[in-house]
């Protein structure tokens, strides 16, 4: 009996992280309280305590589970290498944009992050620091010495989740799909998987369609 809880304890905990991070990710991590995250489970706000010391204990895990569930996942698969190309298009794509609560948390949720206390931001950045290795390790040009090439990993995670960011702020579909693009196309250049032009692949749009 006694192991049957604890698996029911387990399972139920790990359904709480799974809709938190979902939650967090749509709607903010402030715009949502524990009651609205417990009701959301079909259980009640007294039960949180039994699995979370805290809300901030809550998001740390939420964040970290987050990771494994949106878009630089594809890091997680051992058996497949990571494709950078393939990591930047889907990432800088309207269906990640479209859907937040499937997203990568740097992008939905990456100032309320900052906000979190340090042991939080720590495992984040242990996060961050891993799929950073592995877009520097996923770039071809030998000519990059090690710091060159960890500046280059950040400075293209920067792009997309900059872009990801802004298209999702502002209200014209049309300027956010520029964003989308102009951020794809920065970033692919940075990874040396498309040619730098003198002319852009975009253009600012003439007229503004609420999104």
């Amino acid at each position: 009996m006694a192991r049957y809880e604890k698996g029911r304890k387990e399972e139920t905990h790990l359904r709480v992280v799974k809709a938190a991070s979902e939650r967090f990710r749509k709607d903010g991590v402030d715009g949502v309280g524990v009651a609205t995250l417990m009701n959301d489970v079909g259980l009640t706000h007294g039960g949180f305590y039994a699995h979370f010391a805290s809300k901030d204990a809550l998001v740390k895990e939420a964040a970290l589970f987050a990771f494994g569930a949106s878009p630089d996942a594809m890091l997680k698969d051992d058996e497949t290498p990571f494709d950078l190309r393939a990591f930047i298009e889907v990432y800088a794509s309207p269906q990640h944009r479209d859907h937040p609560e499937k997203g990568c948390p740097l992008a939905a949720i990456g100032s309320d992050l900052a906000r979190r206390p340090k042991d939080t931001r720590l495992a984040v950045t242990k996060k961050v620091q891993e799929l950073v290795g592995q877009i520097g390790a996923a770039l071809t040009d030998d000519r990059l010495h090690e710091q060159e090439r960890a500046g280059r990993a950040h400075a293209i995670l920067a792009q997309v989740v900059g872009a990801v960011q802004m298209s999702r702020i502002v209200t014209s579909r049309t300027e956010s799909d520029m964003i989308l693009a102009a951020g794809k196309v920065s970033a692919l250049q940075l990874a040396g998987l498309l040619e730098a032009s003198p002319t852009t692949p975009w253009t600012v749009p003439s007229k503004q369609v609420k999104r």
